[in-house]
């Protein structure tokens, strides 16, 4: 037999899907269908060969009823559209309670599985003598829950897959293909805009981005890059931990060092709270059981850190929406130390780190201003200026008309501008692009030095400074999250070291969205992790 040339396959364009489930009337009968309209259409100079035409759902929810549909040859621009029509897959039954159970565990994994993943298959159908090498082409065009969208409809198919490669390190393999389309695939038309990063082991990385830092609610439409600034809330956090590492090191205090002898000479602390330690306060274990979700300027600050710790303070950590609670320091030396997330703990490093470095009070009228404006430059040259970038600010950049507003999806209405973060920066505040954060992480990854030495970010990891996640399963990552909300609006940030650190290098991920993500209400993290999660294997 001899083999033809490569066959000329049309792009498949999703036209609409839709779903209907209900109970055949006058039974107890459920069903559940699907109908997909795609179009087939030759964008391409040469005519399209004869072929049959599929569609399957990858996560096996639903399955095509009836025959492939036979396509013809399409001269160019010429398009034909076809119509198929899919049943819901059945799970077995569990018990004797019937179809009921089934259908909820098919709604069940329907949930698990964030919905369809629609493929059209091509198959060539030409003469037998002349079958091409390539007879057969895969297009995914449609994922997501419940009816399609005219945003993801059109030209907005997910597109062809060309064989996916997995990188590996020490101890897992991932594909980071995979990984960017499970993000595209969990986001596209369903928020307003974001730019994600992602790299595997001591790979440049690469960038992936969607949708609106700005729509026409605000004005001038503004697209959402890499290189978009927006506030990262308590991703801060993180830059605040490293920050701190390194100027500790610099003046040679030790993480375990106590607070006490350098906070302002004027305020009276009780012997509980000096005896903190950086490191307490960096790890969330430093007996703080107030959540902090408010404003902590430096006044706010003063009165917590002066507050007269009561012995029989309560243990419990309060919940974010418990507003200045009292006896929020804990003493007891067990209870002290358990985990507690508390943007105090955080906060605080806005005065810290200055007064480590050397602060002085020339100007008490204007300390908190100058406390605040010295921590951001220590900050700047700790953690942004050795990675090349200038002005990275808890502030927009001077005049900006391009920096992500938060919006309630679809951005309709108009986003909200969290402005100038100055004077409470520390435990969020920090405005950053995904390009500026990738390239603070890939130095880290890389172990050039720059930032942390390897010993320091060896530190950082084990004893989770900075950090929210250490590890889940059996994998090994860590992970920092934030989240903002305004009304209805919201920003949701995620950076992931993903992998084994050391002797590392490990795969990084970056995520910063500027509204809610619907239908779903999940954020940044989720999204991120269980894009990893979903795209890796242990190593055999």
């Amino acid at each position: 037999m001899l083999f033809g040339s490569s066959a000329v396959f049309p792009d498949l364009e999703l036209v609409h899907y839709s779903e209907q489930f209900g109970q055949v009337p006058q039974t107890q009968i459920l069903f559940g269908q699907g109908t997909v309209k795609i179009r087939i259409v030759n964008h391409g100079k040469l005519p399209t060969d004869p072929m049959t035409v599929s569609v399957s759902d990858f996560n096996v929810l639903m399955r095509q009823v009836g025959p492939p549909a036979s396509v013809a040859k399409l001269k160019p621009d010429g398009s034909v559209e076809v119509t198929f029509k899919m049943d819901m897959v059945i799970p077995p039954p569990k018990s004797q309670l019937g179809q009921q159970q089934q259908f909820d565990d098919w709604k069940a994994q329907y949930a698990s599985s964030h919905g369809v993943d629609l493929r059209g298959q091509m198959k060539w159908s030409g003469p037998p003598a002349s079958t091409p090498m390539n007879d057969r082409r895969e297009v995914r065009f449609y994922t997501g829950y419940g009816d399609s969208t005219a945003c993801q409809e059109g030209s907005h198919t997910i597109g062809n897959s060309p064989p996916e490669k997995a990188d590996c390190d020490a101890d897992v393999c991932v594909t980071v293909d995979a990984v960017r389309r499970s993000i595209h695939q969990r986001l596209d038309c369903r928020v307003v805009g974001y730019a994600a990063f992602i790299s595997g082991p001591g790979k440049a990385g690469e960038f992936a981005t969607y949708g609106k830092a700005r729509t026409s609610a605000n004005g001038p439409v503004v697209d959402f890059t890499a290189n978009t600034k927006i506030t990262v809330a308590s991703v801060s956090k993180a830059v605040t931990a490293l920050a701190a590492i390194k100027s500790l090191a610099k003046k040679n205090v030790s993480l375990d060092a106590p607070i006490g002898p350098h906070l302002p000479k004027d305020w009276m602390v009780d012997p509980h709270v000096a005896a903190i330690t950086f490191a307490e306060l960096l790890a969330q274990k430093s007996g703080i059981r107030d959540y902090g979700n408010t404003t902590l300027d430096y006044a706010k600050l003063k009165t917590f850190f002066t507050q007269k710790v009561n012995p029989n303070a309560p243990t419990n950590c309060n919940l974010p929406s418990v507003i200045d609670p009292k006896d929020a320091i804990v003493s007891d030396p067990v209870d002290r130390t358990k985990y507690c997330y508390s943007n105090y703990n955080f906060a605080i490093f806005r005065i810290l780190l200055p007064m480590v470095e050397g602060f002085q009070d020339t100007d008490p009228a204007q300390r908190a201003e100058r406390l605040a404006a010295k921590y951001v430059k220590i900050v700047q040259a700790n953690v942004f200026e050795p990675v090349g970038l200038k002005n990275v600010d808890c502030k927009p950049p001077m005049g900006s008309k391009s920096h992500a507003l938060a919006y309630a999806f679809p951005g309709n209405a108009a986003g909200h501008d969290w402005g100038d973060n100055t004077l409470q920066c520390g435990a969020d505040g920090w405005y950053l692009s995904v390009d500026d954060i990738s390239r603070v992480l890939i130095s880290l990854n890389r172990k050039d030095e720059k930032v942390l030495t390897d010993t320091q970010f060896k530190e950082m990891i084990s004893r989770g400074l900075g950090w929210d996640l250490t590890g889940v399963g059996r994998y090994q990552y860590v992970e920092k999250n934030g989240k903002w909300s305004w009304g209805s609006t919201s920003v949701s940030t995620s950076i992931l070291i993903f992998g084994p650190t050391s002797p590392g290098p490990a795969f990084l991920g970056v995520l910063f969205t500027n509204s809610d993500v619907v239908p779903e209400g999940i954020g940044a993290a989720t999204v991120l992790q269980d894009a990893f999660l979903s795209a890796a294997r242990s190593m055999p």
